[in-house]
């Protein structure tokens, strides 16, 4: 209640109250129009009022607290356990187990029947103010029970709205499942999964008819055919019972299946959370869980807000990174997180990928457009990029600021997966930072003194101009870097924490990015037509080639012409008329000789 006068007021006006069997059907009696409904509905108030209880007196009391009650139970626990020799009958019927077990401890308790014998049964929609009582005076019409138990929630000790009954005989639970496929066929709700037999077998959608799909339809509480099944005018589904690892079987698959056909991949934001009760809740500290579990919250809610939104399968988003971590170390990190994680599955000190995410292969939708730089090793991280501020610079690196996150794109979603179990809250990734920020630092060393070598050998050449002068602001500029990195190397070497000091930041919170089927469909369209615009200009400078080759080759061609026609201009020309006569004389010795 919302106070304590509200209560006070409820246990007043409903304290020592009767009720009964009937009521809705009574409502229906005097609300039926005609003979014949009225007729109907007088047939199923009777039916209910041969078959109800008497009526019961409720009785509503101030409940203690969870402390108080278990203060009052070991009050009470001396007496209950006192050692009396004799039993009279009534305590024997009431005690029932209890002095069984008092009096013959060695005896071994009866063994429940298993689900296989097709005794036990399994309902659902059952109403949450029902009691096992009342559960077991439904179900006796169909013969008698061992028990009927309602599944009870740990958290919150209220009904699951599910339960179980279990006959003495088969036959009992093969009548409660015919009742109950008679109503699920004549009420038409034929979609819903109840069984029909004692043998376990249960009717399914049939996957392979896309249109079929399991009816959210019950039927109609105020029928008489379903008064064996109805109570407190819900009408129950029953179904055989399975064991339970077989349900805990149907269950996984059927997550798996819901999975398979969630094109927003909502499932994946559970992954990498500390939910409360489990192993990985348990090495974290209760604020890095509630922060985790609020992020996941966050996420949820922008998820059901938005429906453009999905969770990549294949990029990853990264929070609480140190501000010195670049997008080197970033993947440098990514890399060794996949080989740490396959080195300790060999070990057996964590559990590989399952089959089912094994065989998704995934694929980043960057891998076919993308093309790495040259002498660029071919590595599982697509993209690695830390989140910079424009306005602030780092005086040590020249770049922006760091904002304290950055993203992650994986070739595969495998290796998406093995990052995150092995990156996310890992409390050795923070001395790995510091060991690589070092590195970092020393090869920036290194790199500023190559450059500052080239640039002197260059002023040497040109000692005055403002090409010189340009060269000193540089050369200075570099300099006074270069001191600025030597001197953080040698305080990072003297930190005893091994480099992170008061730059690092938190345990990394690592989740699937959730992404914008509008954004991405923009990124990919910009790629697409920056990739057609590379591809046309290439086209463009091979048909200017082209062009430039021919018409090379065409002056190369007319020169040659040119230069063949004016040498057979310069060519010196002979006397025609003493070319004949030197034809002539050669005739004439041809015909002496």
């Amino acid at each position: 209640m919302a106070s304590r006068n509200d209560a006070a007021r409820a246990i007043e006006a409903i304290n020592g109250k009767t009720i009964q069997h009937g009521a809705a059907e009574r409502v229906a009696y005097k609300s039926a129009l005609g003979s014949r409904g009225r007729r109907v509905a007088k047939a199923a108030l009777d039916l209910v009022r041969s078959t109800a209880q008497p009526e019961r007196t409720v009785a509503v009391d101030w409940a203690l607290s969870k402390k108080d009650w278990e203060a009052k139970a070991d009050e009470s626990e001396p007496e209950q356990d006192s050692p009396t020799d004799n039993h009279d009958d009534d305590q024997n019927e009431a005690g029932g187990d209890n002095n069984d077990q008092d009096n013959s401890e060695d005896e071994e308790r009866p063994k429940l029947p298993a689900p296989e014998e097709g005794t036990t049964l399994f309902v659902r929609n059952l109403p949450y103010q029902a009691t096992e009582q009342e559960l077991r005076d439904l179900f006796r019409s169909f013969g008698p029970l061992r028990y009927a138990k309602i599944t009870m929630d740990k958290s919150t000790g209220r009904s699951k709205g599910t339960g179980f009954v279990c006959f003495w005989q088969p036959s009992s639970a093969d009548a409660a499942l015919a009742q109950a496929k008679i109503i699920e066929r004549e009420s038409g709700t034929g979609g819903s999964s109840s069984g029909g037999g004692a043998s376990g077998s249960i009717s399914t959608v049939n996957q392979k008819n896309p249109f079929a799909m399991p009816s959210v339809l019950t039927a109609d509480p105020a029928a008489p055919l379903t008064a064996s099944l109805n109570l407190h005018g819900r009408v129950l589904n029953v179904i055989p019972a399975v064991a339970r690892d077989e349900a805990s079987k149907l269950e996984t698959s059927g997550r798996k299946e819901r999975e398979k056909g969630d094109k927003r991949n909502t499932w994946l934001l559970r992954e990498g959370v500390p939910f409360p009760k489990t192993n990985f809740a348990t090495k974290l500290a209760p604020s890095e869980v509630e922060k985790r579990l609020q992020s996941f919250q966050v996420r949820k809610a922008q998820m059901g807000a938005n429906p453009s939104l999905f969770v990549s399968k294949t990029r990853l988003s990264i929070r609480s990174l140190p501000l010195f971590v670049s997008d080197r170390m970033l993947k440098r990190l990514a890399i060794h997180a996949i080989k740490a994680f396959a080195s300790e599955v060999r070990a057996q000190q964590r559990d590989d990928l399952d089959a089912d995410e094994k065989a998704d292969r995934t694929v980043s939708s960057s891998v076919e457009n993308r093309k790495r730089k040259p002498g660029e090793r071919p590595t599982a991280v697509v993209q690695s990029k830390v989140v910079r501020q424009h306005d602030r610079v780092e005086a040590l690196t020249g770049l922006g600021k760091s904002k304290g996150y950055g993203f992650l794109e994986m070739k595969s979603f495998n290796d998406a997966l093995k990052v995150i179990r092995w990156a996310n809250a890992n409390k050795a990734v923070s001395k790995l930072f510091g060991e690589w920020w070092k590195d970092d630092l020393q090869q920036q060393v290194d790199r500023i003194a190559t450059q500052i070598q080239a640039k002197n050998k260059g002023l040497e050449e040109k000692k005055v101009g403002q090409e010189a002068d340009k060269l000193r602001s540089e050369i200075e500029e570099l300099t006074t870097r270069k001191h600025r990195l030597r001197s953080k190397l040698s305080e990072l070497s003297q930190d005893a924490e091994g480099g992170e000091g008061k730059e690092r930041g938190g345990m990394l919170m690592i989740e699937f990015a959730i992404e914008n089927v509008v954004t991405t469909k923009k990124r990919a369209d910009k790629l697409k037509a920056i990739k057609e615009s590379t591809e046309r200009r290439k086209q463009r400078e091979e048909e200017d080639q082209e062009q430039r080759q021919h018409k090379v080759e065409f002056q190369r061609r007319e020169e040659q012409a040119a230069r063949k026609i004016q040498a057979d201009k310069n060519k010196p020309k002979g006397n025609a008329h003493g070319h004949v006569i030197g034809l002539r004389r050669k005739e004439r010795k041809a015909r002496r000789g």
